[in-house]
């Protein structure tokens, strides 16, 4: 099917008077609508669009998709913006992706071209949009500044933003830019709903905004409280967001007085709405329907809580919140997931929403200690309402926090520990209770990979380590573990120690990491993997490998140690931290130590503070002796399964979570 029909080249001058003509009804029309290029940047303005382009990045939208990737994007945005009719055609040309008629079309104009038809192809697939999305979301102060950037109002200082500053400091081109705002021009709401889910105080002014009982209230709030009396913001289509019950949840905590109306059976609450009048008016038959088959689901009394944490980042954090919400769901504990935002994403988009408010009456964050509660809220964009229970998941790693961290409870009213080691640091820094709560740890699917997948050598007996240079090289103590496998074999025999590392920008910990690479080099047979691996191909090189050994100083739990123990691999590890709650003589191998004191602060840990030394020369024997004992380490491996399914499963960790949080739920029912 053919996009539009082919144009008639009309001579030089009588293009110009068109285009003139065309640029004159388009300002008429913004003056009749009372908007400017101050309250509304139109992509669809081809001449505005592109002098603005070529103004600032010297390139055009004119381009040819046999040129390469960019050239793609730049003739499919100037395509759209140069017929406005498509945009009429194809409202979700650029968000439903390659999939979506639009492309198909298009792929279909380019079949004689391979080149083309790959271009263009990679233009939707490569998904430009969200790295942009993203930058928006952990910006805290662009979202400050530019709170309608995702709207017409302010996406042209946005865009202009992000090609001054994007393309060096975030390696975002000026197509991913413009991508990125032709896919939200999309949105029906004109970007309200994703600027009302990053904007603290749109939250706490209309609570309700996003649901059928407060768009109209949010739309006048904002045109009060940006000046912005604009057609486009008048028109802006509310689309739902929640199911019905949760809609109420909303309207709730706008209009407290009404959940005190609120009947006791759920099987009552359709009766009492359809005849409340702030609820009848905005809600049809349909809506009264689908409140019945919630309240028939029993979702007003079923046990629920908000999430926060680092859902996004690849690192330890983010599969303990993972493992959290994974083990919820298990017991049936329904959960609203909010992601806090890093400044460099590693994952690209996810199909997991991340972005809940708080709905729900009980907030579980989970995060390093170095997180405060307040920063938690604040740059994640969510609103921290009154009257919610918040519980704080910590990871700590040493046996006192830091006075500097004593404050940390102040916004939370429990804390649950993951391990007996963390939960006693925690009782000695903080007045409120404090709970041991294990977490779950259990293999996601993966696809098994031989040695050689990972550049390793098949024929070699392999010791393996994995740490993420964020986490401090002194505490995960790779450097020892390099001197404990020199001490431990000869460069002659069949062994190899890999150690997979995670390494953050430059600048960050480069010193630590010329140290790793210096070490390795001096060392045969280390083979260092500075490589960012899916989640699959990690569980695979644990599993490829021989043996795990962690010589860490301190840890909270030691995530890895658990993975490589339920993958069957005998593990060696400090006798020390969090890591013996589920480490023992019978199914591991654990190092000796002294504690010794930091003579220096190393990032949060400060100088003064306690940790262990593992002693070299007996991780070098562990070493050696899982090496020789083939049938006695393949044992503790056996042993180390049944252990860890046992103590440390999903469901276990689930219902540990699901009793604590019934008890709450009955203490605030009591009140």
């Amino acid at each position: 099917m053919a996009l539009l029909r082919p144009t008639v080249l009309l001579p030089n001058p009588m293009r110009k008077a068109r285009s003139f003509a065309r640029r004159l009804r388009r300002a008429f029309r913004d003056w009749q609508r009372g908007e400017t290029d101050d309250s509304y940047f139109d992509l669809l303005d081809y001449s505005r669009l592109n002098e603005f382009l070529e103004a600032r990045t010297r390139i055009s939208l004119e381009g040819n998709p046999e040129a390469g990737v960019p050239d793609a994007m730049r003739h499919i945005l100037g395509f759209l913006a140069k017929n406005p009719k498509l945009r009429v055609r194809y409202p979700h040309a650029i968000s439903a992706g390659v999939n979506g008629e639009f492309a198909r079309s298009l792929l279909d104009q380019f079949k004689h071209s391979a080149v083309a038809q790959l271009n263009l192809h990679r233009a939707f697939t490569d998904d430009p949009a969200t790295r942009v999305r993203r930058i928006y979301e952990y910006r805290l102060d662009i979202r400050q500044v530019m709170p309608l950037a995702l709207t017409p109002a302010q996406r042209g200082q946005y865009l202009e933003w992000l090609i001054t500053h994007g393309c060096d400091d975030f390696d975002i081109t000026p197509e991913a830019a413009l991508w990125f705002h032709f896919e939200q021009d999309e949105d029906p709401s004109r970007g309200l709903i994703a600027s009302f889910k990053l904007q603290p105080e749109w939250q706490a002014a209309v609570p309700h905004g996003l649901t059928r009982f407060g768009w109209a209230k949010l739309k006048q709030w904002l045109m009060t409280r940006y000046d912005q009396h604009t057609r486009w913001i008048r028109e802006a289509a509310f689309v739902p967001q929640f199911r019905p019950w949760d809609e109420l949840l909303f309207l709730f905590q706008a209009e407290p007085a009404l959940r005190e109306q609120l009947p006791r059976d759920p099987a009552e609450i359709p009766r009492w709405a359809e005849p409340t009048p702030v609820i009848a008016k905005q809600v049809d038959a349909d809506w009264l329907r689908r409140l019945t088959d919630d309240c028939r689901e029993k979702l007003p009394t079923q046990l629920s809580a908000n999430v926060i944490g680092l859902f996004r980042y690849t690192s330890g954090l983010q599969q303990a919140v993972k493992s959290t919400v994974a083990a919820l769901r298990q017991v049936d504990v329904r959960l609203g997931l909010r992601d806090f935002p890093v400044l460099y994403p590693r994952e690209p988009r996810n199909s997991e929403h991340y972005d809940a408010l708080e709905p729900f009456d009980i907030t579980i964050i989970n995060s390093g200690m170095d997180i405060p509660v307040r920063d938690a809220y604040e740059k994640s964009g969510v609103h921290r309402r009154d009257g919610a229970h918040r519980i704080a998941i910590w990871w700590w790693e040493l046996e006192e926090l830091p006075k500097t961290m004593h404050d940390r409870a102040e916004l939370i009213d429990e804390i649950w520990a993951p391990t007996n080691f963390i939960a006693e640091a925690m009782r000695k820094a903080f007045t409120k209770p404090v709970y041991t709560m294990n977490p779950g740890v259990e293999l996601s699917a993966f696809g098994p990979r031989p040695k050689e997948y990972f550049g390793l050598d098949p024929s070699r007996f392999t010791f393996n380590f994995v740490f993420d240079m964020g986490s401090r090289m002194q505490r995960k103590n790779t450097l020892g573990l390099i001197a404990a496998f020199r001490r431990a074999f000869s460069p002659q025999e069949p062994v190899q120690l890999a150690i997979k590392v995670s390494t953050a920008p430059p600048p960050y910990f480069q010193d630590q990491f010329l140290l790793l690479k210096q070490a390795v080099a001096a060392t045969p047979n280390v083979k260092l993997l500075d490589v960012v691996y899916t989640r699959s191909d990690l569980l695979a090189l644990m599993n490829a490998s021989d043996c795990y050994v962690s010589l860490h100083r301190a840890e909270g739990l030691s995530l890895t140690c658990a993975e490589a123990m339920l993958l069957g691999k005998p593990t060696i590890a400090t006798r020390y931290s969090g890591n013996l709650d589920f480490m023992t003589d019978d199914n591991s191998y654990l190092v000796d130590y002294t504690k010794v004191v930091l003579d220096e602060p190393i990032d949060p840990f400060p100088k003064g503070a306690i940790w262990a030394e593992p002693s070299i020369d007996h991780a070098a024997a562990l070493m050696r002796r899982v090496f020789e004992n083939r049938e006695e380490s393949a044992a503790k491996g056996r042993r180390a399964i049944q252990d860890l399914a046992a103590n440390l499963s999903l469901r276990a960790s689930g219902q540990r979570m699901r009793e604590r949080l019934e008890q709450i739920q009955r203490d605030r029912g009591r009140r």
